[in-house]
């Protein structure tokens, strides 16, 4: 046995170099992939409550015949910071694929309920549509 600069028992600087560089891809993967879940649950969870308080406005009889007989109408939404809302209401009226004038139906109407939600200085907005008699 010699004991010199020929003994093979270590690694070589290319050998710890490549093992670096694929620990390094590999965690750069994981945590893109930790990330990407983790924003896909925030939109999830933004979507969820805009279904939410739209299900909770729509089902406001007091504020759906404000909207019918004001036909806009907006406000901050209670008990929900950084959540706005949005209502519009007009004649219903539908558009028939085999006639071409569109049928207007007495006594009915369109209204548009949207939220919006202003955090980190954007903007989303949700929107839903429901016939209302009057």
């Amino acid at each position: 046995m010699s004991a010199g600069w020929n003994d093979s028992r270590g690694f070589t600087l290319l050998e710890v170099m490549v093992a670096l560089l694929i620990l390094g891809a590999s965690l750069g993967a994981i945590f893109g992939g930790l990330y990407q879940a983790k924003r896909i649950s925030w939109r999830a969870s933004e979507r969820l409550t805009a279904t939410r308080i739209l299900h909770n406005l729509l089902n406001d009889e007091q504020l759906r015949r404000q909207c019918l007989e004001d036909g806009d109408l907006s406000g901050e939404v209670k008990d929900e910071k950084d959540w706005r809302y949005s209502f519009s209401s007009e004649p219903l009226i539908l558009d028939l694929d085999d006639d071409e004038t569109p049928l207007e139906l007495p006594g009915m109407f369109n209204i548009t309920a949207c939220v919006t939600h202003e955090a980190g200085g954007r903007e989303k907005k949700y929107c839903l549509e429901r016939w209302q008699r009057k």
